[in-house]
């Protein structure tokens, strides 16, 4: 089963599960108590594309070979959590209460045709040829009766009204969505913790050329946990300051983005750019991760760029390969110890030496899984939150500090 696949299984398993409930399945005879679905036609499966429609904007995910995604960015990745919440709610959605059948009325309850220039919304589903498969238009909020106001109650419920019938009717949670591209793309981008980072370098870039701004080294594998020391010259009136080391050494942790811009509109939309830091991460699986970043105003921008590298695996396979062999004789030692402790001559010692660690697994990336990776990311320039942005963007002024009078004496 893919991952398309069971989208729909679950939406289906919502539908089936309320239609015990359903006494008809015709919007025109609401109103004796039955409650019968808006959508009782659409076949979740069928559904190719949805347009969002508020205050006279409009948006369009589709669902692509590979899942949802943002035309308006360049076909970016979708959130389908998002995608998958909006369909089941307004596909699985069942009304019991007309309000009425007369047009004349539609405008008063913001479901006529012309209310999405008046900030209402409509939510329309097409298949794979274009056809029109059912559309939603969402009106007005309800007005609070006189009894829920003596039992100050919030919910009012809201106007909709399906697209093509007459019928109106109110259903007691509202539905809300954003017409701008950048809230439904994915904006989890990846989340590598700083005990898997082994180095990291950033650099000040100036056309082709680079220079060296920060050097942090971590520890050695099996030095848990990981730290980070700063090797560039620090004088006796200096201190390097821990947290600007943490957030360098965590940037590709919890890394999420606010927009994405296709790498080929860049020019057009971002003429400013100018990608003047990068900052190298190299991982304990071989992997090496180049961010490239831009500051424009309070906007932080990135180009990500990924590579396999044979002679650091090598290094990392070295370093592995002498922990677990000092960690064996740590072993025969102690089981040597154990032998002479049975004859009653034991080493004092032996009882006062360190637990012996646990045995390090290598799991190595390779140039493949670098390729795969540099193929995701490679056609993309991505947005950044500031904070996020200025992982990529510290400098040795930030990291290097002169020390306060009092922590000199």
């Amino acid at each position: 089963m893919n991952q398309k696949q069971l989208f729909w299984l679950v939406g289906i398993a919502v539908v089936l599960g309320l239609a015990f409930s359903f006494s008809s399945n015709d919007l025109a005879t609401v109103g004796s108590g039955a409650r019968v679905e808006v959508f009782r036609d659409v076949e979740g499966e069928s559904i190719a594309k949805v347009k969002l429609q508020s205050d006279a904007k409009s948006l369009e995910l589709v669902n692509t070979p590979t899942g949802w995604a943002v035309p308006d960015r360049g076909n970016y990745p979708a959130d389908e959590g998002k995608i998958r919440s909006l369909l089941l709610q307004v596909l699985s959605l069942t009304v019991n209460q007309k309000i009425t059948d007369s047009a004349d009325k539609y405008k008063t309850l913001g479901v006529d045709d012309e209310a999405l220039t008046r900030g209402n919304g409509k939510i329309a589903f097409s298949d794979s040829e274009g056809k029109e498969l059912g559309a939603l238009l969402i009106g007005e909020s309800r007005r609070p009766s006189r009894r829920d106001e003596a039992n100050q109650s919030g919910s009012t419920g809201q106007y909709v009204r399906r697209a093509g019938e007459l019928g109106v009717f109110v259903i007691p949670d509202s539905i809300s969505f954003a017409t701008i591209p950048e809230g439904w793309i994915q904006t989890d981008l990846f989340s590598i913790p700083s005990s898997s980072v082994r180095h990291v370098r950033q650099y000040v870039v100036n056309g082709t050329t680079e220079q060296l701004e920060i050097d942090l080294l971590g520890t050695p594998e099996g030095v848990t946990p990981r730290s980070f020391g700063y090797q560039g010259a620090v004088n006796d009136n200096q201190t390097v300051e821990p947290s600007v080391v943490s957030q360098i050494s965590s940037g590709l942790e919890n890394a999420r983005i606010v927009d994405v811009v296709s790498a080929g509109e860049v020019a057009a939309k971002l003429k400013d750019l100018q990608f003047d830091v990068r900052t190298v991460y190299e991982l304990n699986s071989g992997l090496v991760y180049s961010v490239d970043s831009a500051k424009v105003g309070e906007d932080r921008y990135a180009k990500i760029s990924v590579r396999f590298d044979p002679e650091l695996a090598k290094a990392i396979q070295a370093e592995v390969d002498a922990f677990n062999q000092k960690l064996k004789t740590q072993e025969e030692e102690a089981k040597k110890n154990t032998e002479v402790a049975k004859e009653g001559s034991a080493d004092p010692s032996a009882s006062e030496k360190p637990p012996i660690k646990s045995e390090l697994k290598l799991t190595l990336s390779s140039a493949e899984d670098a390729t795969k990776l540099q193929q995701k990311f490679s056609p993309w320039v991505y947005k950044f939150a500031q904070y996020q942005g200025d992982k990529f963007r510290q400098s040795k002024a930030t990291l290097v500090k002169e020390k306060s009078a009092a922590a000199k004496s």
